[in-house]
């Protein structure tokens, strides 16, 4: 049945879905009215893939609803205590700093730069990098993600994390 649903939920438009989400959305303190409605449904639309229940939803989406990042502590520890944190966490800050266009183009554009300027694998970038930004280290699509927590928000969490590992 958990299969089935996950299905239908799938084939839901957005509109239907957040319909539907808003009751547990209010309830859990994000009043819908908070946030622009087409970003709520691009937001829905970017984990509604990887869902096969309603309050899954919310918990892949958490890091994007939360103005303050509440990570899964177990994940962002192994991810941080990687030899190559520090660094990617740094390049990828002054990276996104730099940028004058916040789009997907553009974050595509960073990624390629930084994978082929660091020297470390691609799990040795993306974990220290998803751990900060996102509070875990898999999910949905990252750029997206990026895009959707917005250029202020990524340099936020960004310099929050370099702070964390210093102390």
């Amino acid at each position: 049945l958990t299969w089935l649903n996950g299905q239908w939920l799938r084939q839901l438009p957005r509109e239907t879905l957040l319909e539907r989400l808003s009751p547990w959305l209010e309830k859990q303190g994000t009043p819908v009215s908070d946030f622009d409605r087409e970003w709520l449904l691009a937001v829905m639309g970017l984990v509604q893939e990887k869902c096969r229940l309603l309050p899954e939803i919310l918990e892949q989406a958490d890091f994007l609803l939360q103005s303050v990042l509440k990570p899964d502590a177990e994940q962002t520890e192994k991810a941080f205590a990687l030899a190559s944190a520090p660094e990617v966490l740094r390049s990828f800050s002054e990276a996104f700093a730099s940028l004058t266009d916040w789009d997907l183009e553009s974050l595509h554009r960073v990624f390629e730069q930084q994978k082929s300027q660091l020297p470390y694998k691609m799990k040795e970038i993306m974990w220290p990098l998803r751990a900060a930004l996102t509070g875990r280290t898999a999910g949905a699509d990252l750029q997206q993600s990026l895009f959707l927590l917005g250029q202020k928000r990524c340099l936020e969490r960004l310099q929050s994390a370099l702070l964390q590992l210093k102390g």
